[in-house]
């Protein structure tokens, strides 16, 4: 059968198409001895089919085209191999149901030239009971040599794939309401789906649930294998029970040999079993790795990372410039310390390993539905360009990948769901699916915007997380999550982040955005930040403050709370002696008039102590601007206060810590990702993915350039010690006129 003939075939079937197994699995040797390869006269495979008696083989009526004459391979595993013993034997008749084309009525018997003899590797497949129905959720399994996806090869060796019964309503809606408009029969008719399943090449080839065949297979979607909308359709086997055993009996020689008499005490407990299996949960795992895969060759992935967890590989990742790995977030946990081992092929031998310095998880990052699974770790030393090491290139804008593309995925993960981690990097080809099909899949679980994925005859398990999505020589994805507990047979489309969602937030942090020469914050040294005040409500710590006029400290708006507000000023042991703390009454509190909330802007407040201070050695002045002057990206500046720590909510000794200043389009990115609108007039510092920067208790407290305090801690996240957003800082110099005003009028 040549190409022309197929297509006119598939054109016959309303535009249906010749059917194969796609993300299957190698099937153990002979173990489906029942199995049938159809072949044409040039000796090639065109079809499937299935042995129901010592003479007789069960296939779809589309298989033969045009009087052509056919032979049956049966006893084999490899179509290749010749000295498999397996037997090629003649077609003496051809049985279809219907004389002519039908595709409600797909199924033909061919009788041989000759009997067969049941042996280990050739034996009989059971036909199923009268009147018992296979319910929708049973898992059955197809079988076959034809496409391994939409426009790959044919496999010589016997692949298999494990499919979902959907329901008869169900299917006919889905072809009803796709533009192929087919006339599904409920009666002679049924349907299966998963994320493997059929592709061209293999027709006719059985539905098997536990040891029936149930259906022969007949058509799917011509535009996509084992499409994730259209399910496979197969002719329902128990339908044509009285034409089969009619053409048997009319044409065997002999008794009929289906075995019925063995099967029909198997058939209730079996069906019994099979009915009775859940349906499959879609729950998620997050720790994958390489199934079904090759051994790639030594550094031809110069960019792949292994990243470990006290030297034992628990994910994948990839090198995107000298400093710089991008790999899920999922692969970090607290309190861990990760490293990256790069230019490696067996990650335990001969390669480079090198400490993780900055975690740089997606603000946006949600473990529970893994939405924006995503993170850039920052070595601690660049590594330098070599055979064995290299980046891959991302892609330059937010962009589709196209369904049906192939790609690919590597890494040393399990190599079987059962099977151990490989120490040695392996590789698989994928193929991209339809993103609204992925999502009918997951549900709300999947993001048509944020994620890709992918099916195909291997994929990923337990171990490599973090690994790319690799097209066309560019990195489009990181693999995710996967159908938790079925990683060899996947019912489900394997889940990736989408990396072109992502790029000014990688951008950002490539670009040296969210400082990497932070310093932990420690105490201050003696004699020094002397302009320094703790702002307390009823003689306890509430925010920072600064010193800029003897009469005036300025602060947070935000910082306004009631009781007895005071000042403690000349100390940065806020926990002395009460008779050794400078204490200075609040007698009046001036928040910006335009104040409303800390997260709306102008979060700014002056107060007016009840009489003046000394200036002196104990206590001096910060300068502040007195125009409206920008502060430059990348500069170093100094955060102080009493705030929290990890260990404390409020500390005794004043602590400071060194943050650098962040570009304010970049910082306004992050904020905008968790759904934050910046308000004007603010600066941005510190904080993002490190340990340093300002925390609750810290608010009022200045952010210090240059000896000048350019900026009042607003807000940040809520989390201190791995804050996923830059620090947020009131800018001050756009209030130097308001500032002014209220100082000079004495207020």
């Amino acid at each position: 059968m040549d190409i022309t003939s197929m297509l006119l075939l598939a054109s016959l079937v309303p535009r249906l198409v010749i059917c194969g197994i796609v993300n299957g699995n190698e099937t153990k040797p002979h173990s489906r001895p029942y199995m049938v390869s159809i072949q044409n006269t040039s000796l090639h495979h065109i079809c499937g089919g299935s042995l129901i008696s010592d003479e007789f083989v069960l296939t779809a009526a589309h298989c033969r085209d045009h009087g052509e004459v056919l032979t049956v391979v049966l006893g084999a595993h490899s179509l290749k191999n010749k000295k498999e013993g397996s037997i090629r034997i003649s077609v003496k008749s051809y049985h279809p149901y219907s004389e002519k084309l039908d595709p409600q009525n797909d199924i033909m018997l061919l009788r041989l030239h000759k009997k067969v003899a049941p042996t280990n590797k050739v034996n009989f497949i059971s036909l199923p009971i009268p009147q018992k129905k296979v319910i929708a959720g049973t898992v059955c399994s197809v079988a076959g040599w034809g496409r391994l996806w939409m426009s790959g090869p044919m496999s010589d060796r016997l692949m298999e794939a494990n499919v979902k019964i959907m329901s008869s309503e169900l299917c006919k809606k889905r072809w009803r309401t796709s533009h192929f408009k087919v006339n599904y029969s409920f009666k002679k008719m049924t349907c299966a789906y998963g994320c493997g399943g059929s592709c061209m090449g293999d027709s006719g080839g059985p539905l098997v649930c536990g040891r029936f065949v149930v259906g022969v297979l007949s058509f799917g979607d011509p535009c996509c294998c084992n499409s994730p909308d259209l399910p496979n359709v197969y002719a329902k086997t128990s339908e044509y029970l009285t034409w089969i055993n009619q053409i048997i009996k009319n044409h065997s020689h002999n008794e009929l040999q289906t075995n019925h008499s063995r099967a029909a005490n198997m058939f209730i407990s079996e069906l019994l079993i099979v009915s009775l299996l859940p349906y499959l949960t879609f729950s998620a795992s997050v720790k994958s790795g390489i199934v079904n895969g090759k051994e790639a060759r030594p550094h031809s992935r110069p960019y792949m990372v292994s990243v470990q967890n006290r030297k034992r590989h628990t994910c994948g990742g990839f090198l995107v410039s000298d400093q710089f790995v991008l790999t899920a977030a999922h692969c970090y946990k607290k309190e861990q310390e990760l490293t990256a081992v790069v230019g490696a092929h067996d990650h335990n031998d001969g390669s480079s390993r090198i400490n993780v310095k900055i975690y740089h998880i997606h603000p946006g990052y949600e473990s529970e539905t893994l939405l924006n699974d995503i993170m850039l770790l920052q070595l601690h030393s660049k590594v330098n360009k070599s055979s064995k090491i290299s980046w891959i290139p991302i892609p330059k804008k937010d962009m589709d990948v196209k369904a049906k593309s192939e790609c690919s995925v590597a890494g040393w993960g399990k190599t079987s769901g059962n099977g151990k981690a490989s120490a040695k990097l392996m590789e698989v080809n994928v193929t991209i699916e339809n993103n609204k099909g992925c999502q009918k899949f997951w549900g709300k679980t999947y993001s048509t915007s944020r994620m890709l994925c992918t099916c195909g005859h291997g994929g990923f398990c337990q171990g490599d997380s973090g690994g790319p999505l690799v097209c066309n020589n560019v990195a489009v994805g990181v693999v995710s999550f996967y159908k938790a507990g079925n990683c060899d047979t996947p019912p489900m489309p394997n889940v990736y982040t989408k990396i072109s969602k992502f790029l000014p937030w990688i951008r950002s942090v490539l670009n040296g955005a969210f400082g990497a020469d932070i310093i932990n914050g420690k105490k201050a040294e003696k004699n020094s930040m002397l302009y320094m005040a703790s702002v307390q409500v009823n003689g306890k710590h509430s925010c920072g403050g600064f010193l800029i006029d003897p009469s005036y400290v300025l602060t947070a708006a935000h910082c306004d709370k009631s009781g007895n507000m005071s000042v403690i000023l000349g100390t940065h042991d806020i926990r002395a002696k009460e008779a050794a703390l400078k204490r200075h009454t609040v007698s009046k509190r001036h928040k910006h008039p335009s104040y409303k909330t800390v997260k709306a802007g102008n979060d700014i407040m002056l107060l007016k102590l009840s009489k003046k201070v000394k200036i002196g050695k104990d206590v001096k002045l910060v300068a502040i601007p007195s125009k409206v002057k920008p502060l430059k990206p990348n500069s170093k500046c100094q955060v102080a206060g009493w705030g929290k720590t990890e260990k404390a909510n409020v500390v005794d000794n004043l602590l400071v810590t060194n943050v650098l200043s962040i570009n304010f389009t970049i910082c306004q990115t992050m904020w905008k990702e968790i759904n934050v609108q910046l308000p004007d007039n603010v600066l941005c510092a510190g904080g993002f993915e490190t340990k340093s920067g300002a925390c609750q208790g810290d608010s009022g407290g200045p952010l210090v350039c240059g000896n000048q305090a350019v900026g009042i801690v607003s807000f940040n996240m809520g989390r201190c010690d791995y804050p996923n957003v830059p620090n947020i800082y009131t800018q001050i110099s756009k209030y130097a006129i308001w500032i002014k005003k209220v100082i000079g009028g004495g207020g």
